[in-house]
């Protein structure tokens, strides 16, 4: 230590140390300044960058101290630290300033060891309260719930790999709802539906069975059918879902047929329903298309069905309106389309401007829920050209399960 005092200042003389020891004191001071306005608003709740506090007192200011402390405690040459103190007061004219002079270098002693202790930073920067109450966005870093969020989505990533009983597991431990299973389970016939153990919630999407286009007598005149409406749409949210599920499948309504007699209007589609714990879901089914009775030239145009709906979900929706069957003159007629429902198409129209030939079938309609549509006939005097409606597509309910 005594080189290094010699090496680095070169002191001779006893003046020359003290000069070096007040201005060692000065610049304590000067550095003391901020860290003592930085302590005044630590205590006063302010927020403070208490790592630029630490770095001021342990880069800068335990430094100089350290260096006061070397030079008087181990000053070579015989510089002993009566005999720098016996220098110093030399230099000063009266007791009141040699006085001074002592008290200041204890004072700076002093602050250095009760503002500047390892033990006093230690314990506050050890405190995980939050004493200073700062806040995520202030340290531009994520709060508590968006960490929760980023880990959950990252779980979820994770879960992808594992099979379904590991990831409803894994999401499970975790709180976490959202992830999609599988494929759909698409229910077509009814019966009962029981959810798997790793299934937390489901939705549950229903619509009613389709209606049958009207038949299409050739009898006296060429006429149209009308078209089979298709069946109501609901959805619904389960979560937890418990126990086993009810399922009915409303049934597809047929084509209306037709002879000499005359037309007959197309069969109503099923109601398609979904029921157990909490849930009750009920999609009426289409209605079946009219029949063209008049033997009118027209021009006329039939009516289409009423427009079913549907109860019980979270969402309930009527189909969308559909084309009427209609007569233009003697010749032209077109059958009614089909309804189009949420998973299906209606039947398409047919149309002919022949009055002696042209007749057709209606159209089936397909997917689910949806109606068929209605036929065209083409006169043949006493009998034939007598034709039948389309079928509607029977309901379904389709459930998309998460974990």
């Amino acid at each position: 230590m005594a080189r290094f005092f010699e090496r680095r200042y070169r002191v001779r003389e006893s003046d020359d140390v003290l000069a070096r020891l007040n201005e060692i004191m000065d610049d304590i001071d000067r550095r003391l300044d901020p860290a003592e306005q930085a302590v005044e608003a630590l205590r006063a709740g302010n927020r403070v960058d208490v790592d630029a506090l630490l770095a001021l007192i342990s880069g800068s200011v335990s430094v100089l101290a350290a260096e006061m402390r070397e030079m008087i405690d181990e000053g070579a040459g015989g510089f002993t630290p009566e005999r720098i103190l016996e220098t110093a007061l030399k230099r000063f004219t009266s007791d009141a300033e040699q006085q001074a002079h002592v008290d200041g270098l204890a004072a700076a002693h002093g602050r250095i060891d009760a503002r500047a202790t390892s033990a006093a930073l230690g314990a506050h920067t050890a405190r995980d309260d939050n004493p200073h109450g700062v806040t995520a966005e202030q340290v531009g870093t994520l709060t508590a719930e968006e960490i929760g969020e980023a880990l959950a989505l990252r779980v979820g990533v994770m879960a992808q790999t594992l099979d379904q009983t590991q990831r409803g597991q894994a999401r499970a431990n975790i709180g976490a709802i959202g992830n999609l299973l599988g494929p759909p389970v698409i229910i077509t016939s009814s019966g009962t539906y029981t959810p798997g153990a790793d299934v937390r919630a489901i939705i549950v999407e229903a619509v009613g069975g389709g209606g049958g286009g009207s038949g299409a007598s050739g009898d006296s005149a060429a006429r149209p059918g009308g078209g089979g409406g298709a069946g109501g749409y609901a959805m619904k949210y389960v979560g937890n879902p418990a126990g086993s599920y009810t399922v009915t499948i409303g049934a597809a309504g047929s084509g209306g047929t037709a002879n000499a007699a005359g037309g007959n209007a197309g069969g109503a589609g099923g109601t398609t329903t979904f029921v157990g714990a909490g849930v009750s879901m009920s999609c009426t089914g289409g209605s079946g298309g009219f029949v063209a009775s008049t033997v009118s030239d027209g021009p006329y145009f039939l009516s289409v069905p009423s427009r079913v709906f549907a109860s019980g979900g979270d969402i309930n929706k009527y189909p969308p309106q559909m084309m009427p069957g209609m007569k233009l003159s003697s010749f032209a007629r077109i059958g009614g389309a089909g309804g189009d429902s949420a998973f299906g198409a209606g039947g398409t129209v047919r149309f002919s401007n022949n009055v002696n030939t042209g007749a057709s079938d209606g159209a089936n309609a397909g997917g689910f829920g949806a109606g068929g549509s209605g036929a065209i006939s083409h006169f043949t005097g006493s009998g034939g050209g007598h034709m039948t409606g389309g079928n509607g597509s029977p309901g379904v309910v389709i459930i998309w399960e998460f974990g």
